[in-house]
């Protein structure tokens, strides 16, 4: 199963790859077809590679006794739950950041790519993703002890920012403010998904290494 998984995917690169190259072939006249062809495979490589992580994640099955959501009629399966656990570590991370660096923000991140970010921001956003960690796995009922739970926090609290970070060095590369304006006010989907495509991957490795 894991040989044939990794030959799939591996089979879809080289097609990607291939295929992208023979595309700009038929545009050899245009000027900086290379930058476009680099741009364009390294695009459906950022975005299918590390969101696919929550598919992996949807198949995760662990065992796990019913959590305290269970007696409201929420007992969801493991792998439904290991994503919810992901999402709220992500976006709680998010709010508690917006609203530390709000108001307590004074000290820039990461001025040149984020102007908005701020260290006190980051830290209050830590702890948001800290207390979600926790929360959720004892929720849920997912067979993590507390010192894991806070640890999977840690690192999403860590990882969801740079993702956020490397979205917007994307942006800035290619001249643009926003990935989109399908969503008033926030931008594209992909600027609301971009801590994801990095906390996806990360939390599920380190899930997997708890779990074995």
């Amino acid at each position: 199963m894991v040989k044939q998984f990794f030959c799939g995917r591996q089979l879809l690169v080289t097609l990607l790859v291939i295929g992208s190259l023979m595309f700009e072939l038929t545009r050899h006249g245009e000027q900086n077809g290379f930058a476009s062809w680099a741009l364009t495979l390294a695009g459906a490589l950022y975005i299918s590679c590390l969101l696919g992580h929550f598919i992996l994640l949807r198949a995760l099955q662990s065992p796990g006794g019913p959590g305290a959501l269970a007696a409201i009629g929420m007992n969801l399966d493991s792998g439904a739950a290991w994503i919810v656990v992901v999402l709220a570590v992500t976006w709680i991370q998010d709010t508690a950041a917006y609203f530390a660096g709000k108001y307590l923000g004074r000290h820039k991140m990461a001025p040149r790519l984020s102007p908005k970010k701020t260290w006190e921001g980051a830290i209050g956003g830590l702890l948001g993703s800290i207390v979600a960690g926790v929360a959720f796995v004892l929720l849920l009922g997912l067979p993590l002890s507390v010192p894991q739970a806070a640890l999977l926090g840690i690192v999403g609290g860590v990882v969801g920012p740079l993702g956020d970070l490397a979205e917007s060095m994307i942006k800035r590369q290619v001249g643009l403010k926003d990935a989109g304006n399908l969503i008033p006010g926030h931008g594209g989907i992909l600027d609301r998904a971009d801590s994801l495509l990095f906390t996806g991957p990360v939390l599920y490795y380190l899930i997997k290494l708890f779990l074995m």
